[in-house]
C-alpha cells in the first residue's frame, strides 16, 4: 500500500469515528430513545414484527385497526428485519444504529467526493448535520435519516447516466424503496435528482446519442411513479396527501439553523460556492442549483406564504445541510489542492499547508461542537419509569393501558400493552385532554374505564377509585367487577 493511500485510510477512519461520536454523544449519559419519533417508529416496527402484517393493529391508539400500512412501512421492514436478523433486543439496537447510518452517510459521501480529490472532506462536512427536536437529524433512530444516505449514492449514480444505462434500474430501485422508507426525502431527492438530469442533458458534451440513458431516467421517473401507484393507490394516495397537505404550521418558523454548523464551516460553503461556479460543469451547477433552491424553500417558504407541506418544511433543514456539507467539502478541498500547487517549491510550504488546514478542520470541529452540545434532547422516560414499565410488561396481562399521552409512547415498545391514546406536542387530541383530566380527577368513573377497555392504569397521582388496586406505587390495575 501506497503511504498516501495509508494515511487517507487513517484520516477516513478518524472521520467515521468522529461520526459515530456524533451520533452517540446524546445517548453517552442517556440509554433509552431521545425523541418521541424514535418510540413511534420502534413500537410500529414491533407490531410489524409481532403481527406479520403491514396493516397492524395501532398500539398507540388501542389496538385500532388500520386500514392501509404506515407511510413508512418501508422503514419499519428495514428496522424488523435487523431485530430479526442480530437477535438483540430493540433497546441496545436502537442506541447502536444511529451512528452507523450517520458512518454510512459519511462513507457514501467520502465515495462521491474521492474521484474530484475532496472525499475526506465531503465526508468530514457532512458529519456537521444538526440534530434538533424540531427537524431531527443524525442522533435519531428515524426514517429521515435513513433516508440521507441515499442522497450521496443516487448523486453518484446520475453522474455515470451521462454515459452508461446501467446506474438507471439501480436509481429506480433506490426511489422506490425510498418512498416506502420515507416519502418526503425521496420527494426532495427526487428534486434534486430532476435537477441533475436536466443539466445533464443541457450542458454535456456529449453527443446526443450519448445521453440517451439520461433522457431515458428522466422519462422513467412518471412512468415508476404510475407503477408504485398501481402496485398500492391506497398507500400512494395516503402518501402524496401526506406530503402536499397545506395547513397552517401550529409552530413557529425555524430560525437560523445554520450558525449550529460554525461559521467557518458556512464560510467553507461560500468558497464551495465560488469554486463550484467557477469551475462549471453540469455536475457542479446542478448541485449548486438544487441546493439553492431548497435552501431557499426552507428559509423563505413559510415564512412569505405561512402554509405548506409542513413536513418538507421541517425536514428540508436536513436535505439542505446535507448538500451543504458536500459544498464545504468541495471548497476545502480545492482550498488544500491550489495551496499545493501554488506553493510547489519552497521545502517549507507543503508541511505549512497541511498545518494550516489541520487547525482550520479542528476549529471548525470546535466550533460544531460547542453548537451541537446546547441542543436539547427529550428524555421522556427515567430509569424509575422504565423499571415501573418493565414490571408491567413482566408481571401484568392487560389488553390496553391508560397513562400520561406523552409518555404513553414509551409504553407499548417496553411492555408489549396497547395504549388507549397517545398525543405529541404540540399535536393535542380531544382524547389526550380527556386523559389528563381523567387522571387528574382521581380516575373516579369505571364504567368509563371498562367501556373503553382500559385495565392498566400508570399515574404518578393516587388514584380514588375503589375498583382500581394498586398492586405497585403508581401501578393500577381494574378489578374485575361482579356481573
Amino acid at each position: 500500500m501506497k503511504k498516501s493511500s495509508l494515511i487517507e485510510a487513517i484520516l477516513l477512519f478518524l472521520v467515521l469515528a468522529f461520526a459515530f461520536y456524533m451520533a452517540l454523544w446524546p445517548r453517552l449519559d442517556y440509554p433509552f430513545p431521545l425523541h418521541v419519533d424514535e418510540w413511534m417508529h420502534i413500537g410500529y416496527t414491533l407490531q410489524v414484527v409481532d403481527t406479520g402484517h403491514l396493516a397492524y393493529p395501532d398500539p398507540f391508539h388501542g389496538g385500532r385497526p388500520m386500514s392501509v400500512g404506515h407511510p413508512e412501512i418501508g422503514y419499519y421492514i428495514w428496522l424488523g428485519t435487523l431485530l430479526l436478523t442480530t437477535g438483540l433486543p430493540w433497546l441496545p439496537l436502537s442506541q447502536m444504529m444511529p451512528p452507523l447510518v450517520l458512518g454510512i452517510i459519511a462513507f457514501a459521501a467520502y465515495a462521491w467526493g474521492r474521484k474530484r480529490g475532496f472525499g475526506l472532506e465531503a465526508a468530514l462536512f457532512v458529519v456537521f448535520i444538526h440534530t434538533t427536536i424540531r427537524f431531527l437529524g443524525p442522533a435519531y433512530l428515524v426514517p429521515v435519516t435513513l433516508g440521507l444516505v441515499f442522497f450521496p449514492i443516487t448523486l453518484i449514480l446520475v453522474e455515470k447516466l451521462e454515459h452508461d444505462w446501467r446506474p438507471l434500474p439501480l436509481i429506480m430501485l433506490i426511489m422506490a424503496s425510498l418512498f416506502l422508507i420515507h416519502g418526503t426525502t425521496a420527494a426532495a431527492l427526487g428534486f434534486v435528482l430532476v435537477v441533475h438530469l436536466i443539466f445533464c442533458l443541457t450542458l454535456s458534451r456529449r453527443p446526443l446519442r450519448r445521453m440517451l440513458p439520461a433522457l431515458t431516467g428522466l422519462l422513467f421517473i412518471p412512468i415508476s411513479a404510475l407503477a408504485i401507484y398501481l402496485w398500492n393507490p391506497r398507500l400512494v394516495t395516503a402518501q402524496v396527501k401526506y406530503l402536499t397537505s397545506a395547513v397552517e404550521q401550529p409552530l413557529p418558523p425555524i430560525l437560523y439553523p445554520l450558525p449550529n454548523l460554525g461559521f467557518i464551516m458556512m464560510a467553507l460553503v461560500v468558497l464551495g460556492t465560488g469554486f463550484l461556479v467557477v469551475r462549471g460543469g453540469w455536475q457542479n451547477y446542478a448541485l449548486l442549483v438544487s441546493s439553492a433552491i431548497l435552501l431557499f424553500f426552507v428559509e423563505f417558504y413559510q415564512r412569505w406564504f405561512e402554509v405548506g407541506p409542513n413536513i418538507l418544511y421541517e425536514r428540508g433543514w436536513l436535505y439542505v445541510m446535507l448538500l451543504m456539507g458536500l459544498i464545504a467539502g468541495y471548497g476545502l478541498g480545492n482550498i488544500r489542492h491550489l495551496s499545493l500547487e501554488f506553493f510547489r517549491k519552497p521545502p517549507w510550504a507543503k508541511p505549512l499547508i497541511y498545518s494550516a488546514l489541520i487547525l482550520v478542520v479542528v476549529l471548525a470541529l470546535v466550533l460544531r461542537m460547542d453548537g451541537y452540545q446546547k441542543e436539547h434532547y427529550y428524555r421522556m422516560v427515567t430509569a424509575e419509569t422504565y423499571r415501573d414499565f418493565t414490571f408491567i410488561g413482566e408481571k401484568l396481562d392487560g389488553s390496553r393501558a391508560l397513562l400520561d399521552p406523552y409518555l404513553a409512547w414509551a409504553f407499548f415498545p417496553i411492555t408489549g400493552i396497547y395504549v388507549y391514546t397517545t398525543a405529541a406536542f404540540p399535536y393535542g387530541t380531544e382524547d389526550a385532554v380527556e386523559v389528563r383530566e381523567f387522571l387528574a380527577l382521581g380516575a373516579t368513573d369505571t364504567e368509563w374505564l371498562v367501556r373503553n377497555k382500559i385495565d392498566i392504569i400508570y399515574s404518578p397521582i393516587p388514584l380514588r377509585n375503589p375498583n382500581l388496586v394498586e398492586v405497585k406505587e403508581g401501578v393500577y390495575i381494574l378489578r374485575p367487577l361482579e356481573e
